[in-house]
């Protein structure tokens, strides 16, 4: 799922959003730099791959994103 990120006030709002559409196993391409300069459609060293899991929360999955921070 793309999201147009503009649409949301924060990129939380966006985050939630798109976790709420997601089901268990599908991932979610995470911004960890300033994702409103992502050139979009592009995966940089700086987006986290998460793998979404039954029950996940938005803490869950901004957690996972610091985490998997190189």
């Amino acid at each position: 799922m793309d999201l147009d990120t503009s649409v949301f006030p924060t990129r939380e709002d966006a985050l939630a959003y798109a976790l709420v559409g997601a089901d268990p196993g599908d991932i979610l391409t995470v911004c960890r730099g300033d994702w409103e300069k992502c050139p979009d459609g592009q995966v940089c060293p700086m987006c986290a791959r998460i793998t979404v899991t039954k029950g996940m929360t938005l803490v869950d999955l901004l957690g996972r994103v610091e985490a998997n921070r190189a």
